[in-house]
């Protein structure tokens, strides 16, 4: 199993374009075989902090969710939305 938390601070002026990128994203993934979650959410505390939780049946269902062209689009745009590059934290487990 492949557990991902990447964690985004996305400019205030490019919110909106931010949200939709990853609703967009998220929305596509949760549909994707070897997919068991994938959720995007917002900070209870920090109202400028966005988790996105992934978990995957393998490293290779992983894998191939980077080959999907809205996940490209994601890794294209995403930089210029950002006040900062994200933090993302990955565990494979067994």
């Amino acid at each position: 199993m492949k557990v991902i938390n990447a964690f985004f601070y996305p400019k205030p002026s490019k919110k909106s374009e931010f949200v939709g990128l990853l609703t967009n994203l998220t929305i596509n993934s949760r549909f994707e075989e070897g997919c068991i979650r994938y959720e995007f959410l917002k900070d209870a505390i920090d109202g400028n902090k966005y988790v996105l939780i992934e978990q995957w049946e393998s490293a290779k269902a992983h894998e191939n969710h980077l080959t999907y062209d809205y996940f490209k689009k994601f890794q294209n745009e995403i930089d210029e939305l950002l006040l900062n590059k994200s933090e993302i934290v990955m565990d494979d487990t067994k």
